[in-house]
């Protein structure tokens, strides 16, 4: 043992003997194992009898040193003993042998345990090293004094059962590195610089060693190929108590990533994966210009794009909106294909729309068409082929894309007023604004702002006032006398829901939160999906809500003039584009 030896508690992977029964066992028969708890060891008795023989005391010899000796509680009588009595001021040593008496007896075909807590030098010495455990069961009260009988062990016979276990040494990472932005410190919270740090324990036997000082290195865990740069790369790494704090720490490429850490004498420990997108967004707020047009292109020029978030996430939380992280990365030019993603575990439900110019097409000079345009429908993906998220470098499933139901992104008509029961048919709606009064553009001025039924609503699935991450769509079916007061309406919703059209959604509660927290009634634009599993095959589900939809869909002819290059006289045309996205999608547009 050096200089760093310390006693503290640990935990061990054992290497147990097999304990089958053989079809000739004797009358008394036992097994002996040994399991890792938080705070040391479970010892096991089997009692493998085929007879009424019980085990009524029975002897361990230690591997570690132990602090303390706890018996099942359903074993313990009022003479239940435990000899030497091991403690924290007189611990039991490797080699000792505790017996444990006049207990309430182990019945055959059962098992009775006795909880060890454990501890062992936490120094490079122990890494790797076995400890060897043994015990024996009798039908006495008191051992071999008691005046029973040895039982057997099974297997091997004789009356020792033996197991044996190894320390082991790992660094593990206790707090994990997060999502981050780009060339931003990646600490233990998404998108957050000044979180708290990304920490790793050097554990031997399970414990911190406190006494440990590394080195550490640490690397980056990154895709064939890639050529992201971590920084800064500490190496050595300091350590303090056995814990290494990490500072600093930033990527400079977009991807997913771990990070390893390794030390002399220890098993590699390798972190959660992370990811590090290209910017962070708010509630509202537009997409970064910086990697939005190659060139700093004009919006009347092919490969423009431009987006935002909504002010409102889907489910209607606008007071507890999260800044996610994202990226958008705009390859028009080079293969008329976008992508939007964005750190759905801090905010999934966020929202969002982008417009964009496709690259140039002609007009058709041949044939029925001739003088005009194929018409390119663009297609989107949610969803790779095996049913998880779009990811890079995964096998994306593209589908035609819908038209949305409307050309604004979620937005509230009112808010809930009384609590819904999965069973409730109507609704209480207030705080329902009025259309201009003075407006040619909508249908009824002065009168509540709804569309005419039937018409889709989304509203948060809620438990007790908390907000859940799910929610429920429904369809309004008819609605109720409206209610004028302090400028605003209130009225009754009846509602369908649970149905497919509905997409697919469990029917919910939806209890109000505590004030000054509102439960939106929120409008969708999303679509549902087509009864259509040729257009739309398997992972996507036909009359499920789409996560994805075209607002806005056209052309405009392009002169070529304007940007001084083409002065071929070819008719060319620019297709625009409109997307809400509300999943994490790709959009592309077709050739024709």
């Amino acid at each position: 043992m050096n200089a760093l030896g310390k006693l503290l508690r640990f935990l061990v992977t054992f290497t147990l003997v097999a304990f089958a029964l053989p079809s000739n066992a004797a009358t008394k028969l036992f097994s002996f194992s040994v399991t890792p708890t938080s705070t040391g060891y479970t010892a096991t008795f089997n009692n493998l009898s085929n007879g009424n023989s019980y085990i009524n005391s029975m002897n361990i010899t230690l591997g570690v040193k132990v602090t303390n000796v706890t018996v099942q509680s359903s074993l313990v009588t009022g003479n239940t003993a435990v000899t030497p009595n091991c403690s924290v001021t007189k611990p039991c040593n490797p080699g000792d042998t505790i017996l444990i008496s006049w207990i309430s007896g182990i019945a055959p075909n059962t098992s009775g345990s006795i909880a060890l807590t454990a501890e062992a030098p936490v120094d490079l010495t122990s890494c790797g090293a076995t400890a060897n455990w043994s015990a024996r069961a009798f039908t006495g009260n008191a051992g071999n004094s008691g005046g029973g009988t040895s039982f057997t062990a099974s297997p091997g016979g004789g009356t020792v059962a033996t197991a044996s276990s190894t320390i082991s040494c790992t660094l593990q990472f206790d707090k994990q590195p997060a999502n981050a932005e780009i060339n931003q410190e990646i600490t233990s919270v998404a998108g957050q610089p000044a979180g708290p740090k990304v920490t790793i324990k050097a554990l031997i036997g399970g414990s911190v060693a406190t006494s440990f000082t590394g080195p550490i290195t640490l690397t980056l865990n990154q895709p064939t190929g890639g050529g992201a740069t971590l920084t800064p790369t500490p190496t050595p790494m300091t350590i303090t108590a056995g814990v290494a704090t990490l500072t600093s720490l930033k990527v400079d490429t977009l991807g997913t990533y771990s990070l390893k850490a390794s030390a002399s004498g220890f098993t590699d420990g390798t972190s959660d994966s992370f990811k590090i997108f290209a910017g962070i967004l708010d509630c509202g707020q537009p997409f970064a210009s910086s990697f939005l047009n190659p060139g700093t292109l004009a919006d009347s020029e092919p490969g423009w794009a431009a987006g935002m978030r909504n002010a409102y996430n889907k489910d209607g939380v606008q007071e507890d909106c999260v800044p996610v992280l994202y990226t958008f990365t705009n390859a028009i030019l080079a293969s008329d294909t976008v992508n939007l993603t964005w750190d759905m575990t801090a905010q999934p439900n966020a929202a969002f729309m982008y417009q964009l110019n496709w690259r140039l097409r002609p007009v058709e000079t041949t044939g029925a068409l001739a003088g005009w345009t194929k018409m390119p429908r663009p297609e989107v993906a949610w969803l790779n082929t095996d049913g998880s998220l779009t990811t890079v470098n995964g096998d994306k499933q593209f589908v035609p894309a819908l038209a949305c139901l409307s050309d604004r992104l979620p937005a509230p008509y009112g808010e809930l007023a009384a609590n819904v029961l999965p069973t409730d048919t109507q609704i209480q709606v207030k705080g329902i604004k009025a259309n201009p009064a003075s407006s040619d553009l909508v249908p009824n001025p002065g009168a509540p702002a709804l569309p005419a039924t039937p018409f889709p609503i989304v509203i948060a699935n809620t438990a007790g006032g908390a907000q859940l991450l799910t929610t429920e769509r429904m369809t309004v079916t008819s609605v109720g006398t409206p209610v004028l007061s302090g400028g605003t309406y209130s009225t009754t919703f009846t509602v369908t829901r649970g149905t497919a059209t509905e997409g697919g959604a469990i029917k919910a509660p939806h209890d109000l939160p505590a004030y000054p927290k509102v439960l939106r009634v929120m409008s969708t634009p999303l679509p549902i999906i087509p009864n259509d599993a040729t257009a739309f095959p398997p992972p996507y589900v036909v009359q499920t809500q789409a996560h994805m939809c075209v607002a806005d869909h056209g052309f405009t002819p392009y002169d070529g003039y304007r940007v001084g290059g083409d002065l071929t006289g070819a008719t060319r045309l620019l297709y625009r584009t409109t997307i809400f996205d509300i999943g994490d999608g790709w959009v592309r547009i077709g050739n024709f």
